[in-house]
């Protein structure tokens, strides 16, 4: 019993306490209106947190009735519209809360607005009012201002872009890669002490000291809530729910735990939507340049302190494509399969070799992922050893194109006005929301960089906290928006893929299995080839903020050529011609049972008196003939036991650009009667051999008429000259 009574006597001793701290007055409402920026109806944003400056923690909630009213400014004293009213407990003490009011007719008149706290105490029931100033809910700023500024100059050099990869970040004891998700804004004129404006109209939601002080602002604009946060700012006179005009002073740079290469303010937006009651919001990050870009397009006034391309790209410089780090390669290209589980650390092996064919073109084949180096000045800061700050671009993709004339290019995979984008940091956010998902974040990061450490940047600063990537898997999406859902690591361009391949890459899975890097469909013969040996030329599409809808005028667009090569060249026909009269026909032809077929005509029977005219077709362009031949005549052909005839490419010049599919030769009457042979049957026999290399490189197939002339099979079903996928690709074509 004594037990009993002891445990009931707790619970009423803290009932009485509780009741207790909730005698002690609420000090204060604190409440702040703001405009809508840009929305379509009239609204306003309304601010407000009961405050306790005494014990109470935060989390406590409110005991009394919190309601919200509205009258037009002219309205007699009194006359007050009820908005909403807030149940008891239904709120939290010395914390942030927002309504926005959406039942506004006229927004060019002026509205007032109060907050009524009523509360019972041991003394009795007790009203606090908090009047909010007027305000006219369609006159406000609209138009984004620049955050940073010394005096009256704008400061726009950017120290870390949005979408910029970070490493080490530190998290629970271990290190990852992150986006960043923000911007990192230092100035022009490298002085810690610039000073920070609110770039938009907003109320203050929080300040703290984290990473040496944030300010977080709530902007309603077009309708939605927004988060303004700006950190690694000192603002000693910043409160919560208090509206800040735009361009209102909020403090200056400080910061003194992350110490990068300069003091910074970042800036970065987010939205929290409450999509599901009860449960957490959904956050999503933002980039601050699309709402710079369009504030300035949306309003069409660019009259502010700042023009809208100084916004979008303060040196107004267009991307490079070229190289960040010690490597010296802005284009690589590395080979599937490479590996088959992430993280994937690559070494030279994994890439194709510079220069490797003869005329200083890289010869490839199969299938690959496009490496892609390119980087945005968006500072003229630089160490003392004269390196720059390097920003990611906003978006960066790619597209291929073949060579089809010395001056001419046909689109093949896209094009420069439809790219592939990897990623375009105008509307998507790549990186996590919270720093508990990094662990698993880290096998995404590696499907959009070659994530080597020898591939990390060359820092600017000597101290700087973290390297740099900026070298970018271009291939690794099947998208044209850069949204992150596209984002697939087994995309690459499959060189070898068959004609039945409708997607632009070439690349079509042949199973479920998504670890299989050899996951694709290739051709079974050269005449099902989607790519067709010869040359290519590969794009890097990049581009900033200056223009939303990616105009050429604004994209700098780096090209490398290669030589793709897949299949070992062959004969597709020979022509014999007398007085423009075809005497010979042979062909080599594929069947609808990817067989290699021979037919032959014969016309006209040679005439021992007049010259031949001969036409060769191969299937691919020809480097150069008869290098199975000692002969001295150049670009040979035998015929016969030891006669040679030079051949001479139709456009006179058997080398890139041009294409030399089509080469000639001639035999002189007097000739024909020492290269010919007549059979018992009276046919006579001319027989001709044929030697050469692509411009891979690889011998020209041996296929014979012979089976023909004998009687039996005319169509090759094995040894087709087409490199095997199956076999790994890695091997020369046999």
């Amino acid at each position: 019993m004594k037990k009993i009574f002891h445990f009931v006597f707790q619970i009423i001793f803290f009932v009485l306490l509780f009741k207790q701290a909730y005698t002690q007055d609420i000090n204060e409402i604190r409440c702040a209106v703001s405009h809508c920026i840009s929305c379509t109806n009239t609204e306003v944003l309304i601010g407000y947190l009961g405050i306790d400056n005494a014990s109470p923690a935060s989390n406590e909630t409110l005991p009394g009735t919190l309601r919200i009213y509205r009258r037009t400014s002219s309205t007699p004293a009194g006359a007050w519209q009820l908005l909403r009213s807030y149940n008891p407990n239904s709120i939290e003490r010395n914390t942030y809360y927002d309504f926005i009011d959406t039942n506004i007719l006229d927004g060019s008149v002026s509205y007032d607005y109060k907050i009524d706290y009523d509360y019972t105490d041991t003394s009795g029931s007790h009203t606090l009012t908090s009047n909010i100033p007027s305000i006219t809910p369609n006159a406000g700023t609209k138009n984004f201002s620049w955050p940073v500024k010394n005096g009256a100059t704008p400061s726009y050099g950017i120290l870390h872009n949005f979408h910029q990869i970070h490493y080490p970040f530190p998290y629970a004891g271990n290190t990852y890669y992150k986006f960043h998700n923000g911007i990192d804004i230092n100035g022009e004129l490298n002085i810690d002490s610039e000073n920070v404006y609110a770039p938009i109209s907003g109320i203050i939601r929080a300040t703290n000291n984290l990473e040496s002080g944030d300010i977080i602002m709530v902007v309603f604009y077009k309708g939605t809530k927004y988060d303004i946060t700006l950190g690694h700012i000192d603002h000693p006179s910043v409160n919560i729910c208090t509206y800040m005009p735009n361009n209102s002073l909020l403090g200056n740079i400080t910061d003194e735990t992350w110490q990068t290469q300069d003091n910074h303010l970042h800036w970065g937006i987010q939205r929290y939507d409450y999509l599901i009651p009860g449960a957490p919001p959904t956050l999503t990050i933002f980039n601050p340049y699309s709402f710079v870009k369009s504030f300035v397009e949306t309003d069409g006034n660019l009259n502010t302190v700042d023009t809208g391309n100084q916004n979008v790209d303060p040196i107004l410089t267009p991307p490079i494509v070229s190289t960040s780090n010690s490597n010296s390669h802005s284009i690589r290209f590395k080979q599937v399969p490479y590996s088959t589980t992430p993280p994937i650390e690559s070494t030279e092996n994994d890439y194709f070799a510079e220069g490797s064919m003869a005329n200083e073109i890289r010869e490839v084949y199969c299938a690959f992922d496009i490496i892609a180096e390119a980087f945005d000045y968006q500072s003229t800061h630089t160490s003392s050893s004269g390196v720059r700050h390097k920003n990611n671009p906003e978006i960066i993709g790619y597209y291929v194109q073949k060579r089809t004339g010395q001056n001419s290019w046909t689109n093949v995979v896209q094009t420069p006005t439809t790219p592939y984008i990897l990623i375009d940091g105008r509307n998507h956010w790549f990186g996590v929301n919270h720093k508990a998902e990094l662990p698993n974040h880290q096998d995404f990061v590696n499907t959009f960089i070659d994530s080597n450490m020898s591939l990390s940047a060359t820092n600017a600063w000597d101290n700087n906290k973290w390297d740099h990537w900026f070298t970018f898997n271009v291939t690794n999406t099947n998208g044209l928006n850069g949204s992150k859902s596209n984002v697939d690591p087994l995309q690459c361009w499959v060189t070898n893929a068959p004609n039945s391949v409708p997607s632009e890459n070439g690349f079509a899975p042949t199973n479920s299995t998504t670890d299989d890097p050899q996951n694709y469909q290739y051709a079974q013969h050269y005449n099902d080839l989607k790519f067709p040996d010869g040359e290519y030329r590969v794009c890097i599409h990049a581009a900033d903020m200056i223009d939303d809808n990616d105009s050429q005028n604004n994209i700098e667009a780096s090209c490398e050529t290669v030589y793709v090569s897949n299949a070992r060249p062959f004969v597709e026909s020979v022509g014999l011609y007398q007085n423009g009269e075809p005497i010979l026909q042979s062909t080599w032809e594929w069947d609808a049972a990817n067989q290699l077929c021979y037919n032959r005509e014969m016309p006209n029977p040679i005439d021992m008196s007049l010259d031949i005219h001969g036409v060769i077709i191969f299937s691919e362009p020809m480097q150069e003939l008869g290098t199975q031949f000692s002969s001295s005549e150049p670009n040979a052909i035998k015929i016969g036991d030891n006669n040679y005839y030079s051949c001479t490419h139709t456009l006179n010049n058997p080398s890139p650009p041009q294409d030399p599919k089509v080469w000639t030769f001639d035999i002189p009457a007097a000739d024909i009667s020492n290269i010919t042979e007549t059979t018992p049957q009276g046919t006579t026999l001319l027989q001709l051999e044929i030697s050469g290399q692509d411009f891979g490189g690889n011998e020209l197939e041996e296929l014979h008429n012979y089976p023909e002339i004998a009687g039996g099979a005319t169509c090759i079903t094995t040894g087709i000259p087409i490199r095997d996928s199956s076999q790994g690709c890695n091997t020369t074509n046999t």
